[in-house]
């Protein structure tokens, strides 16, 4: 569930529908836009009704790729026994109040207190970039709430081959498509 269809929306469906092939051919993702931009992200009520357009259809699980209107869906996934991940915010596994299956993992504020200590001490001047990598930086992939250990091998083992460069030609087409527009076919599979 998004909002609206922007670029990073797009570049999230599209790398999520590759994962979910790589895993499984028979899994399917649909797109279920909240709204149109740019207050969709915090609109509760389009957001509570794309999750009921996904329940009704079968989904069994949600990422809600959403700001304000986040909680009330994972709320909803949880009501609903539905398999619920985050947008963004790496703390959701030791909350209390909602229960996340798992963390997609961009959190500025972690992104903030990786960089900041070199600011701070100098070893990081004005206008260099930092590159988030994942299978190289914590900041970033993915985390399994309450994994098993196998899960967490898997998951590991999946950061690694992304690190190592599985799936970069495929993430470059993604981005084509989701930022410049690109009318070529979304890849399948990765190499």
């Amino acid at each position: 569930i998004g909002c609206c269809d922007l670029g990073f929306e797009k570049e999230a469906v599209l790398a999520f529908r590759l994962g979910l092939a790589d895993v499984n051919d028979d899994y399917e993702l649909t797109y279920t836009p909240s709204g149109a931009y740019p207050f969709d992200f915090d609109n509760v009520a389009g957001a509570t009704e794309a999750f009921n357009l996904a329940l009704a259809a079968g989904a069994d699980a949600v990422y809600p790729f959403l700001g304000g209107a986040h909680e009330p869906v994972v709320q909803s996934a949880n009501d609903n026994d539905i398999i619920v991940m985050s947008a963004g915010a790496s703390d959701v596994c030791t909350r209390n109040d909602l229960h996340w299956d798992m963390a997609v993992l961009f959190d500025p504020g972690d992104f903030a207190r990786a960089i900041f200590p070199g600011i701070v001490s100098g070893d990081i001047s004005e206008g260099q970039v930092k590159l988030f990598s994942v299978g190289v930086d914590p900041e970033v992939g993915a985390a399994i709430c309450d994994p098993t250990p196998e899960q967490e091998q898997r998951l590991a083992a999946a950061h690694t081959a992304v690190a190592d460069g599985y799936c970069e030609e495929e993430f470059g087409i993604i981005k084509a498509i989701a930022f410049s527009g690109a009318e070529i076919a979304d890849p399948q599979r990765c190499s």
